[in-house]
């Protein structure tokens, strides 16, 4: 019997060893692991500070490269019309002047030439326009086949 409580006891033992080498090496590797997620941690928050300097550095970049710009700044394609209507008004004050005319009535010549779309959009907001537009009896062979296509289009 107490070749059985001498076995049980080193078993115990050997158990406990075993036991306790295990726990060791659980706490190694959740130490181990401790410290891989806290250096990733830190490698994170260093390349997120890092990429907000960048980021800050560039729009700094990006404001120094930019002119200073009114708030209302008119776009070219304005600038470029204004200053066709202004040529239209010298031009036409001229003519006054020199016809000697109080009321002077532009001539077609004048006008601006719509673009297809505001073509069309003039004709479906003015009826008696495309009424006329659908009595003229001739019509140039590229009205013709915009018109043709209008046609299609509605249909």
């Amino acid at each position: 019997m107490q070749a059985m409580e001498t076995q049980i006891e080193e078993l115990s033992k050997l158990q406990a060893d075993r036991t306790q080498e295990q726990i060791r090496a659980d706490a190694e590797t959740a130490r181990r692991i401790q410290d891989e997620d806290e250096a990733r941690e830190r490698l994170k928050k260093e390349t997120e500070d890092k990429d907000h300097e960048l980021a800050q550095k560039y729009n700094e970049e990006e404001k120094a490269a930019q002119p200073e710009s009114t708030s209302a700044q008119a776009s070219h394609s304005m600038k470029t019309r204004n200053k066709n209507k202004r040529k239209k008004i010298v031009s036409l004050l001229h003519q006054v002047e020199q016809s000697g005319i109080e009321e002077f009535q532009p001539d077609e010549q004048f006008e601006e030439p719509l673009d297809e779309e505001e073509e069309e959009y003039a004709t479906r907001l003015n009826p008696r326009k495309k009424k006329a537009e659908q009595t003229k009896s001739y019509k140039p062979a590229e009205e013709y086949i915009k018109a043709i296509h209008l046609q299609m289009i509605k249909s």
